[in-house]
């Protein structure tokens, strides 16, 4: 896996946390990359 596929899963995995903490947060929520 070169440095293109890494950059995939870590936008995958950044971007699922991302919007579970969207979904599941109790009060407004700014996410910052």
């Amino acid at each position: 896996m070169g440095h293109r596929g890494k950059t995939f899963f870590r936008r995958w995995l950044l971007g699922s946390v991302s919007k579970q903490v969207i979904h599941y947060a109790h009060c407004t929520t700014t996410i910052v990359r």
